[in-house]
């Protein structure tokens, strides 16, 4: 998903022959030892990040001006905290939408999901055999869509990370 937390100028983008429309924000783990900050490099340090000039009014990074100053240093001790020794979370299953259309199920979930893996199951009692179901979904740009037909060797499904 793309971001504008305020930093994008009207310049921005134009190398690659386009306005730019927003940033793939990276992840805050490792944060500390990742400087400079900002799509440009121009933040040399973490707290130049809130500055007016990268979080003009309005922004979302603008809210740090908001806070009291030890906030602000509670906030900054945090985010330098976020050294990436932790253990990343598992990826949240993605929503699996269906619908009955005639003799079909219609499954659907989003395509930032991608990586995920549809099975499927005819009992959920254990031991539960889930089987990774081969046919390939089409995209409307925002979800992956498959329709399958209505069978018993198809009654329960599970997306799951591969």
């Amino acid at each position: 998903m793309l971001h504008d937390v305020g930093t994008i100028k009207p310049g921005s983008g134009h190398r690659l022959g386009g306005p730019l429309t927003g940033i793939d924000t990276p992840t805050l783990r490792g944060l500390a030892s990742s400087a400079r900050y900002l799509h440009d490099g121009s933040a040399p340090d973490l707290s130049s990040v809130f500055e007016p000039t990268n979080a003009p009014p309005g922004s979302p990074h603008a809210a740090f001006q908001t806070l009291a100053p030890t906030e602000q240093t509670e906030l900054l001790a945090f985010l330098t905290e976020l050294d990436g020794a932790e253990t990343a979370a598992p990826p949240a299953s993605p929503r699996l939408d269906f619908s009955p259309s005639g003799n079909s199920l219609m499954l659907q979930w989003p395509t930032a999901a991608s990586a995920f893996a549809l099975f499927s199951a005819t009992n959920l009692s254990p031991p539960v055999i889930w089987t990774a179901v081969t046919n390939s979904p089409q995209t409307n740009g925002t979800a992956l869509i498959l329709p399958l037909p209505l069978t018993d060797a198809q009654r329960f499904f599970l997306l799951r990370s591969q």
